[in-house]
């Protein structure tokens, strides 16, 4: 029996944020804020490779500029170039329309997946089909999820009746990364 040949380096850890987790990654008087950082500090040593769709960076863009958030376009636009120079970034590419209905009949028959918002529903099927660790502080998009795709993660300890899911994270990506 052949064995098959070690992989060299750490194992690639994909992480496929939400936008909730970014917004709350980047804006400092966010409630969530200290919790998203340290769970982006625990990634940053780990050599995560972040994957971010255009919905994604479009939602975070426009969540960041929202009047309770008090960020201006400018300032926005420089705290996601920022972030992206700390990551190792992938983004979407152009997919056949074939792929896109693959994709779509894959999750079509689960009713709780398909119970998210059009824009939850993209972030959840992308996260999936390329097996990333998907962080989350959207917790209908947690509740919705988790019981299909057990990578995902609530990062926040301000959601009522649900722990932060930071620990198990942790314990996943240390334990898996060998």
């Amino acid at each position: 029996m052949k064995k098959k040949p070690k992989r060299k380096g750490p194992k690639l850890v994909k992480i496929f944020p939400d936008s909730s987790w970014l917004i709350s990654l980047l804006n400092k008087k966010d409630s969530n804020h200290d919790h998203i950082k340290s769970s982006f500090g625990f990634l940053t040593g780990q050599h995560a490779t972040f994957f971010l769709s255009s919905l994604v960076i479009l939602e975070t863009m426009n969540g960041l500029t929202k009047n309770e958030n008090g960020f201006t376009v400018r300032t926005a636009e420089k705290c996601i170039k920022s972030f992206f120079k700390k990551i190792t970034l992938r983004t979407e590419k152009p997919i056949k329309l074939e792929k896109i209905l693959h994709k779509y009949h894959q999750f079509v028959k689960n009713r709780k997946i398909r119970s998210n918002t059009t824009v939850d529903f993209y972030i959840v099927t992308e996260g999936m089909v390329l097996g990333s660790h998907i962080l989350t502080v959207d917790k209908k998009m947690y509740k919705l999820t988790k019981p299909t795709y057990k990578n995902i993660y609530l990062i926040s300890e301000k959601v009522k009746g649900i722990k932060s899911d930071l620990p198990r994270f942790v314990e996943n990506i240390v334990n898996n990364s060998v």
